[in-house]
């Protein structure tokens, strides 16, 4: 193991609740189905989500303008003080001071991940960032984690992924990575049974266990 790629929604921070009331604007009548219909969608941008829950409807949506409310939205309704999980700092630290490389790859935009970033003061600890602008295809294709590897000049073999979903699990196996699942209240432990690992919180995780793996 030679780097550490996040993803950031459900890993890093769960935005999800805010996602569900902009959602419900966007999507009147259809936002219903849609949020019913989360686990088959989560990890991937948006426009795929609705291509994918609504293939032979045209919802005649704009889906740049879209993306401009959506983070424009998201950034007015964060906190200014977000809380963080303590032991994934603990995790954080210890791979900084170990000197291994920590990446953040993610279908959110760059304006949101950093905004979170600050505001949570854990840009320190992050190499950097490849987010949905940065690849063509969203998860579950691999090109987010694909891209990271060849940023961070390493195989993807040498690289553990951190997911919470089963869309962003499979790209993370389709890039070749080894990957570890985060338990969280919208999946049960078997949904995520093609990760690698899984586990309840960042406490039962660790530098020695992660080169175990």
């Amino acid at each position: 193991m030679k780097a550490v790629i996040f993803d950031f929604d459900g890993v890093i921070i769960d935005l999800r609740d805010i996602y569900d009331k902009f959602y419900e604007k966007e999507l009147g009548l259809y936002a219903k189905e849609f949020h019913d219909r989360q686990k088959e969608r989560f990890g991937m941008q948006f426009k795929d989500a609705v291509k994918l829950i609504f293939p032979n409807k045209d919802l005649g949506l704009d889906f740049t303008k879209i993306y401009e409310r959506r983070t424009k939205m998201i950034i007015s309704l964060l906190p200014e003080i977000i809380p963080v999980d303590k032991s994934l700092i603990v995790l954080l630290k210890e791979l900084k001071q170990n000197n291994i490389p920590i990446v953040i790859a993610s279908s959110n935009t760059r304006n949101v991940i950093q905004t979170v970033l600050e505001r949570t003061n854990l840009e320190k600890y992050f190499n950097f960032i490849v987010d949905r602008d940065d690849v063509t295809n969203s998860k579950p294709a691999p090109d987010l984690y694909v891209k990271a590897c060849k940023q961070l000049n390493l195989a993807p073999e040498d690289c553990i992924v951190f997911e919470d979903a089963i869309n962003g699990i499979k790209s993370a196996k389709l890039a070749n990575c080894k990957c570890i699942a985060i338990l969280t209240k919208y999946f049960v432990k078997n949904d995520l049974n093609e990760a690698d690992l899984v586990i309840s919180n960042f406490n039962e995780i660790n530098l020695k266990k992660l080169k175990e793996l």
